[in-house]
Formats: structure tokens, C-alpha cells, sequence
């Protein structure tokens, strides 16, 4: 029986959570891929139809620069972020979406 994925997950696969959110550490090659100028932040890479991103208008390519005020350039920090921030109120998300910072709060699906 072969190791189950999450066992094999390194510091930058794509991850996703209950926000419908699928980002990545952007890097140099994601932030080629995407057509974005930065190499720091984290870089959305999917969002699932009908979750709580999408109703926020958070699109693939956004990078999100702060999670609850705390700056996020890693998948770590940005777990870390989410959860130390208070579900009822709400996750404070600062990104940049198409060169425009956005301010946008994020509700679990709950």
C-alpha cells in the first residue's frame, strides 16, 4: 500500500482548505506562469465553483499578500494565519488582484 498523499506533501504543493482556495508559495516559476510581476506572497491557483472565495470574487492568479494582518510568504505562514483568525468574524485577506490590492473577508462554508 503506497504512502497516502498528504504524508508526501513538500513546504510548496498546492494546497487547498475549506475556503475552496487552492494556492501555492509563489516563486519564480509560478509567478512566469501566471504573468505576475512579484515572487513573494501566495498565489492562488484554483478556486471551486460556489465556495466562499468565489462569492469574494478571489480569482486563480490573485496573490494573497496578508492573512488577519499577519504577511503570509509561505504555505506555513498562511495555515498559520488562517488559523489563528476567528471563523465567526471572519478571515481578513489582503491581496493583489489583476496589479490592484483588495481587502476582502473570507467565511468558511459553514
Amino acid at each position: 500500500e503506497p504512502a497516502s498523499m498528504s504524508t508526501l506533501v513538500k513546504d510548496n504543493s498546492p494546497e487547498s482548505n475549506a475556503f475552496g482556495l487552492t494556492v501555492e508559495a509563489l516563486n519564480k516559476e509560478s509567478a512566469h506562469k501566471y504573468g505576475v510581476d512579484q515572487t513573494s506572497g501566495i498565489i492562488v491557483t484554483g478556486v471551486a465553483d460556489g465556495s466562499p472565495a468565489e462569492d469574494t470574487g478571489i480569482q486563480e492568479g490573485d496573490i494573497i499578500m496578508e492573512v488577519n494582518r499577519k504577511q503570509v510568504t509561505t504555505l506555513r505562514q498562511f495555515r498559520d494565519a488562517l488559523k489563528a483568525g476567528d471563523p465567526k468574524v471572519g478571515e481578513l485577506i489582503n491581496l493583489v488582484s489583476n496589479g490592484a490590492r483588495r481587502l476582502v473577508v473570507l467565511h468558511d462554508g459553514d
